[in-house]
């Protein structure tokens, strides 16, 4: 007498294995509910499962693509963000901050000499001659009220430039102000003090550089410089 072939459940077939590992694990509730003869076991092993799941998801445990443990992923974030920034970086972020990310602006460290050098206004328009210096004196201030406080920075000068138009009419980009100071002199002001006062003559004293293009200084009134600034 011709027996006749057994037939493999699904989940032993190729495609019931593609099934299993596609819609795991869908496809592994389904196989324990057609465990009859588990009677009410099945239910608590389905419901053990999903809620082992539940949790695995929610502490991001049972990520696909999170292939490192969760104390792992803790311990790098933490060695990462514990990183000091360099002096450099510390002064480009002071710079950020006080220039609100202007793209004009150019931050050169140089560490021999322990001097910060930030040059802005490149290509902008300014109000007029006296906004623009007052201007840089601002910068100057809030820069150094910042910078100053980081390791390696002793010497801070602080440049705007702008076009000029020559006697034969050719624009050129120049200097148009600077000014230039030590850590320990200008840690001698109450700049605070200052503000809105006529700044001219004592930054003149005080400054290693204090420059104004010719151009300009036929346009404004030095005694009328004012120290206009807010501590960001």
């Amino acid at each position: 007498m011709d027996t006749l072939e057994e037939k493999k459940p699904w989940f032993k077939t190729g495609w019931g294995l593609v099934l299993l590992i596609c819609f795991f694990p869908f496809t592994l509730t389904y196989w324990l509910w057609k465990q009859e003869k588990w009677g009410k076991r099945r239910l608590i092993v389905i419901a053990t499962m999903w809620i082992f799941f539940f949790v695995m998801a929610a502490t991001n445990g049972f990520n696909p693509n999170n292939t490192q443990p969760a104390s792992e992923q803790t311990k790098e974030t933490t060695s990462t963000s514990t990183i000091p920034l360099t002096t450099e970086g510390q002064l480009q972020a002071v710079v950020n901050k006080v220039f609100n990310n202007s793209d004009t602006v150019k931050v050169n460290y140089d560490k021999a000499n322990q001097t910060a050098n930030i040059t802005y206004g490149e290509g902008s328009e300014f109000f007029d001659e006296k906004s623009m210096v007052e201007g840089m004196i601002t910068m100057f201030v809030e820069t150094g009220l910042k910078a100053f406080k980081i390791n390696g920075v002793n010497d801070l000068k602080v440049t705007v430039r702008t076009n000029f138009t020559d006697s034969y009419g050719k624009t050129l980009t120049d200097d148009a102000a600077s000014l230039s100071m030590t850590k320990d002199e200008f840690q001698k002001y109450n700049w605070g003090g200052l503000n809105f006062q006529p700044i001219y003559a004592q930054l003149d004293r005080s400054a290693d550089v204090f420059y104004i293009h010719p151009a300009v200084i036929k346009k404004i009134n030095l005694d009328d410089l004012k120290l206009r600034f807010s501590e960001k």
